[in-house]
């Protein structure tokens, strides 16, 4: 009796979950990261211009993802997943780093036609941090990598099963040591991306 009901409630949990699947809308999105602003602070350490924070360019780079997604009617919310390429910075040619964030999305619809819906988009998520030896190693900044915060805002448009947006992204981090005189440095990325998604 007790092995039906197990199977009975997971046959259960399956359906409701696989037609809750059904419902949602599903993108594949690809993303192009403009040249952004790579950023380190540490609170306990000054460098001899009185700065606490040291500032890199970036390269571009490209990034792909995924979000599943409900509409109750100008509200579109769920969640997403985006890994980006491996980038550097343009001081460390060698030195190649990336974010994967897991996020939670939220899209207002503003009034539209039928051909366009414009909208206001905002991700908020936690992402993974990871780069190569080069990168962990570069200017005794610390290494070893922690993830961190992850947020977005931007403006699009969807058009039928399309969509494209503006985003300006900010992926954050720690850079960490097991030296204990080492202090650990907050990393924040930064930059403007263009993103294009296919609804299916």
């Amino acid at each position: 009796m007790k092995r039906t009901m197990l199977v009975l409630t997971i046959t259960l949990a399956l359906i409701l979950v696989v037609s809750s699947l059904t419902m949602a809308s599903h993108k594949i999105i690809i993303g192009y990261d403009m040249e952004g602003k790579y950023k380190t602070m540490d609170d306990d350490w000054w460098d001899d211009n009185d700065r606490n924070t040291r500032s890199f360019d970036t390269e571009a780079g490209f990034t792909i993802g995924y979000e599943c997604t409900y509409q109750v009617r100008i509200i579109e919310y769920g969640f997403g997943f985006e890994t980006q390429l491996e980038r550097s910075l343009s001081d460390y040619k060698d030195a190649d780093f990336k974010f994967s964030p897991l996020y939670g999305v939220i899209y207002v619809y503003l009034p539209h036609e039928e051909d366009s819906a414009p909208f206001f988009v905002a991700r908020l998520g936690y992402n993974m941090h990871t780069g190569n030896n080069s990168y962990k190693n570069m200017a005794n900044e610390g290494r070893e990598l922690d993830n961190g915060i992850y947020g977005a805002v931007g403006f699009g448009f969807n058009f039928n099963r399309s969509m494209g947006a503006i985003l300006y992204t900010v992926n954050g981090g720690l850079r960490t040591s097991n030296d204990e005189d080492f202090n650990d440095r907050y990393v924040n990325y930064s930059k403007f991306s263009i993103v294009y998604g296919f609804r299916f």
